[in-house]
């Protein structure tokens, strides 16, 4: 009886600690590419697209209509708002990959801001520190999309 208990007892820590390792490869996965065709979390007309997707936080850089993006949008439940005045927003998981090069200096970070005079956005922010952000940039087509869970 002693020898099944101490059995019981090891397999229960042997699926705890199996569980615990699966748990932390997802925590850590990591998710990237720079100027990539697709992905499957963007519309399927989303084109050159740089982005980084960890587990409670994802960043995209990308081409798109206006109107697909509105969509987009619309489908998270936000609604982009014309832009008054300009924006900009500095990527945070992406930009080390957007210059494919390492970041040495406060002017190369600032270089990879994205920004628009003329578009649409939309920010939402958290007290935890996650929210959303959506800008469209109208001159060149492209927008940014940035969500974090907290």
């Amino acid at each position: 009886m002693k020898k099944i208990i101490i059995g019981m007892v090891i397999a229960g820590f042997l699926l705890v600690a199996g569980l615990c390792g699966l748990f932390y490869r997802e925590l850590n996965r990591r998710e990237a590419g720079e100027h990539v065709a697709n992905v499957r979390y963007l519309p399927k007309s989303a084109s050159d697209i740089t982005y980084v997707k960890i587990m409670f936080c994802e960043e995209y850089e990308f081409a798109i209509s206006e109107s697909e993006f509105v969509q987009f949008a619309k489908k998270k439940g936000r609604i982009l708002q014309e832009i008054q005045e300009p924006k900009s927003v500095r990527p945070i998981l992406i930009w080390p990959e957007k210059r494919n090069k390492e970041i040495q200096s406060l002017a190369d970070y600032e270089s990879t801001e994205v920004k628009a005079d003329k578009g649409l956005f939309h920010q939402e922010q958290r007290n935890n520190g996650g929210g959303y952000t959506f800008l469209y940039n109208r001159d060149t087509g492209r927008a940014y999309y940035w969500y974090a869970h907290h």
